[in-house]
Formats: C-alpha cells, sequence, structure tokens
C-alpha cells in the first residue's frame, strides 16, 4: 500500500520519498527480514534523518564554506 501512496504523491519530492523508504521498511518487515522492533528503529532514524535534512535545506547559507 505504501507503494501505492508513494505514486500518487510523486509530484510532492518529500512526500514521495517518505512513503518509498516507508515502503521498502515495511516490505522487509513483512517478508521476515527485520523485526517488528528493527523496523521501528529504522523508521524513527529515518525520520529524525529527514528532519535534519529539511532544517539543513531550509538554512543552506549555515552549512557553506566561505572562501
Amino acid at each position: 500500500m505504501q507503494s501505492r501512496e508513494a505514486w500518487a504523491k510523486r509530484r510532492y519530492e518529500p512526500h514521495f520519498l517518505r512513503k518509498v523508504t516507508n515502503s521498502s521498511l515495511d516490505f522487509a518487515r513483512e517478508c521476515g527480514y527485520i523485526s517488528n522492533e528493527k523496523h521501528d528503529q529504522l523508521t524513527s532514524k529515518c525520520t529524525k534523518v529527514r528532519r535534519m535534512l529539511g532544517g539543513m535545506m531550509k538554512k543552506p547559507n549555515a552549512f557553506i564554506i566561505a572562501e
């Protein structure tokens, strides 16, 4: 289902990427590649990374090295 939602949200890059990431983790869990606990851990880490990247994208000058 997440993959279908990702396709529907493909006009909005952040939504598309979030859905694709979530669907990959959901697929891995459903196929038994990862446990529910590992799924939760990875989903939490992905959320944190998305927030950090979003902050960097909103204020890129704070991360650019001035010459």
